[in-house]
Order: structure tokens, then C-alpha cells, then sequence
């Protein structure tokens, strides 16, 4: 039987008024029947794993193509819900190139368009330079190097789906490359650090208003898919994404939630949540999307709203993400596309190497769009890219839209008018109504 807590005097200590006093006192007390610690970590680790259970069931009793049609559907609500829906999509791109490079084979476009009003997204768009009417075109979303597009790692990846017969676009995300959100133009310095900082930063303002930053992330991803759409080199039925680490992030949340994608090669993200759990590591903001271990979701299911088109899923075999949950994963949703009467569309790719779009993974990607999108196999043996210095792709003269253009905008603006439409609201409902949503909530 457990026994009581014991009172411990703190030792040479002599109890004193106020506050300091009572943290002392409370200090004392030592629970010698258990350690407390780690307790709710075990407790909520427990329920996922519960859950996680439930998810491979509902999975496995996905029997028909209707079935999998149909879950398709619920996972794009239900991603969508998570996140706080997307915002319109109907203002203008108001798209500018603001200057040419020359590649060895390709041209790249330095562009910059709005997603939103105010919210500019800076962009290279890679052009092979000998093509026939319209072409395929891949969008590749950066991860967390603070470079982004310009990084040399990403070049070498659009640089070879470029060589590839592919048009490439690949774009800054929030808080990355030149669109660091707190930048100060006045010092020239970021008040808060660019990258996953950023990133948590803006998400913590998002998430007391029930959305995700990773709204915006998707949002962005689909507008670039929009100025995709509106180049006359490229065909817009054959639009393909890709992107590593937190670019496979921004690459899964458009397999979940953009019908237009034809083709997809996530990489180094693809995982099993369980897995994953069992590292102790954090995510990212736009990372978490809040109600889908409750409603039984996992990677498994952002493959399965692909299916049946074409998807590659990229690894490396010594990363964060742990490989086998990605072969778990991948060896899982198989069968779906084997439902589906075409099981060699969905393939793994992996590579012995640290967390990285690495190069043999880039010309894995290489053939497979070519092979999906191009109907054509391609060598990509002795390619060798050669990246850009990295401000050489700078899209803005100063290299941040922040100094560049007065009327920036960035999430936390976004978050400050959704929070303002949220008071309105609130405000004009009875105080009835008000109070009793409040009692339901608590």
C-alpha cells in the first residue's frame, strides 16, 4: 500500500513569509513511493500508441476501391479541419521574374509572386532549355536549411530534374531563404531566428486560434502549383512534388490535400508515427496537425490519398525518421495500389546515408517523374550539377522581401487579422450564446 507523502523540512533553512516560503515549504514534500516525471509523457504515448492500433485496423478493412476512395475524402476534410482550413485562393499572383541565369542546359528564372496580399514568395524556376510544346513540370518544397532554394543541396536536385526534361519550381517557405518573418531591415538582423524558430514561433500564435501554421505552408505550396499552372511552357495536368525533411512535410500535406498532383516522391519524412514517437524527438510547427492521432490518420494514409497515381517515396537508411517505419509504411499501402491493378506505382527508394536529399536519391526522382510524367526513361548516370553561388538566386536585390517591399506581410499579420475577425464574431453573438460555447469548451 502506498504510503503518505512525507514532510521534509528543507535542511538549514528557516521558513519566511510570502511566496519564497511557501515554494520552499511545497519543495519539502517528497513522494518516496513513486517517481511522477515521466508519467504523463507514458500516459499520452500509451493512448497514441492505442490509436495508432485503431488506424492500421481501419486500414486493413479498406477492401474495395470505394472503400479507399472514401477514406481518401475523409482524410482531406479531416487535414484540413486540423489545420484551420486554407485561406482564398482567389487574389492575383501578381508574378514578376527579376532576372535570368544561365544553366548548363536550362535557364533559371528568378520570380517572385504573392500568394496572399502582401505575402511574397520568392522563387527559382528551372527551364530546361530544349523542349517540345508543353512540358511536365515538378514543384520541389525546400526544407529547414535557413537557404532554402538557394541552398546547394536543392540545387543539385532541381539542377537533375531539370537535366531530367522537367520544369522545376522551387520555392522559400515561411521564414526561410528571403522571407525571414521577423527580420529588421533597420539592423539587418532576424529578432527571431529563421527556420524551425520562426516557424514554432508563428505556430504558437496560430495554434490560440485553433489553426496550424501549416495553413500557410500548404497554402503557399498550392499557389505555387497555381503560377505552375499559368506558364505556357507547362502542361498542368502533369504537375509533380517533391521535397525533403520539411520539405517532405510541405510535399505530404500537398499529396493530402491537392487533387491536381499527378505525381509525388516524397523524402526523408515518410515514417510511422509510432516510430517516431519512440525517438523523443520534437517536430516542427508546421508538423503538427492537431486531431489526427485521435482520428486514427499516419503516413500510411498520406500515401493512401495519392493512390492510384504514381509515388516515390525517397529514404535514407541512417535518419532521424526512423527506416523502418518508413518500410513499414511503404510495405503497408502496397496492397492499395495492388487493389488498384497497378502495385509498381508506388515505390521505395533508399539510400545508405545521413538525413539528406541525397544525389543518388535525386536521380531516383529524376526517373521517376521522367518515367511518369514524360513517359520516357532517362539517363541521368554521368550528370553533374554544378549549384549557383547562392546569391546568385537571390530573388530580391537585398535578399529578404521584407526590405524589399513596405507592404510585406508575413503569418503573424495573418494570425493578427483572423484574431480580430475572431473578436467580431464573439462579440456579436448573445451573451447566452457566448457563455454557453465557453461551459462547452471548458
Amino acid at each position: 500500500m502506498p504510503r503518505r507523502a512525507e514532510k521534509r523540512p528543507p535542511a538549514g533553512d528557516t521558513p519566511s513569509a510570502g511566496a519564497s516560503s511557501l515554494l520552499r515549504e511545497l519543495d519539502g514534500y517528497a513522494f518516496s513511493y513513486a517517481y511522477p516525471g515521466s508519467q504523463l509523457k507514458d500516459h499520452i504515448y500509451e493512448r497514441s500508441r492505442r490509436l495508432f492500433a485503431v488506424g492500421d485496423a481501419q486500414r486493413d478493412a479498406l477492401l474495395t476501391r470505394e472503400a479507399v476512395l472514401g477514406r481518401q475524402t475523409e482524410i482531406h476534410k479531416a487535414v484540413l479541419d486540423a489545420i484551420g482550413g486554407l485561406p482564398p485562393s482567389d487574389a492575383p499572383l501578381n508574378a514578376r521574374v527579376t532576372g535570368i541565369l544561365e544553366g548548363r542546359g536550362f535557364t533559371v528564372e528568378k520570380i517572385i509572386f504573392e500568394s496572399r496580399p502582401h505575402h511574397y514568395v520568392t522563387a527559382n524556376l528551372y527551364v530546361p532549355a530544349h523542349r517540345n510544346g508543353r512540358i511536365p513540370a515538378v514543384l520541389f518544397l525546400c526544407g529547414h536549411h535557413v537557404a532554402s532554394k538557394q541552398h546547394p543541396e536543392y540545387q543539385v536536385v532541381c539542377q537533375t530534374l531539370a537535366h531530367a526534361g522537367l520544369i522545376v519550381l522551387a520555392q522559400d517557405p515561411v521564414g526561410q531563404g528571403e522571407r525571414f518573418s521577423y527580420f529588421d531591415p533597420a539592423t539587418g538582423l532576424a529578432t527571431v531566428s529563421a527556420g524551425t524558430r520562426d516557424h514554432d514561433t508563428a505556430g504558437v500564435q496560430c495554434r490560440f486560434l485553433g489553426d496550424g501554421v501549416a495553413r500557410y505552408f500548404l497554402h503557399d505550396a498550392m499557389r505555387g502549383i497555381d503560377y505552375l499552372s499559368t506558364r505556357s511552357e507547362v502542361d498542368p495536368d502533369r504537375i509533380g512534388v517533391t521535397g525533403n525533411s520539411g520539405g517532405g512535410t510541405q510535399a505530404s500535406l500537398v499529396m493530402l490535400a491537392d487533387p491536381r498532383i499527378a505525381a509525388a516522391a516524397p523524402a526523408t519524412f515518410i515514417m510511422t508515427r509510432d516510430s517516431y514517437q519512440r525517438t523523443g524527438q520534437p517536430q516542427d510547427a508546421e508538423q503538427i496537425w492537431p486531431g489526427f492521432t485521435r482520428a486514427g490518420y499516419d503516413h500510411e494514409d498520406i500515401l493512401l490519398a495519392m493512390a492510384p497515381k504514381p509515388v516515390c517515396v525517397l529514404a535514407v537508411t541512417a535518419d532521424f525518421f526512423p527506416i523502418e517505419g518508413t518500410r513499414r509504411t511503404v510495405g503497408r499501402a502496397k496492397r492499395i495500389w495492388e487493389l488498384f491493378g497497378c502495385g509498381s506505382k508506388l515505390e521505395l527508394v533508399e539510400d545508405r546515408a545521413l538525413h539528406a536529399y541525397t544525389r543518388p536519391l535525386a536521380r531516383a526522382a529524376g526517373h521517376f517523374f521522367a518515367k511518369h510524367l514524360l513517359g520516357r526513361e532517362v539517363d541521368l548516370a554521368d550528370f553533374a550539377p554544378d549549384p549557383f553561388p547562392p546569391d546568385k538566386l537571390q530573388c530580391t536585390k537585398s535578399g529578404q522581401v521584407r526590405s524589399e517591399f513596405a507592404d510585406a506581410e508575413f503569418v503573424f499579420d495573418a494570425t493578427g487579422a483572423r484574431l480580430k475577425e475572431a473578436g467580431q464574431t464573439r462579440r456579436a453573438a448573445p451573451a447566452e450564446e457566448r457563455k454557453a460555447r465557453a461551459v462547452e469548451w471548458l
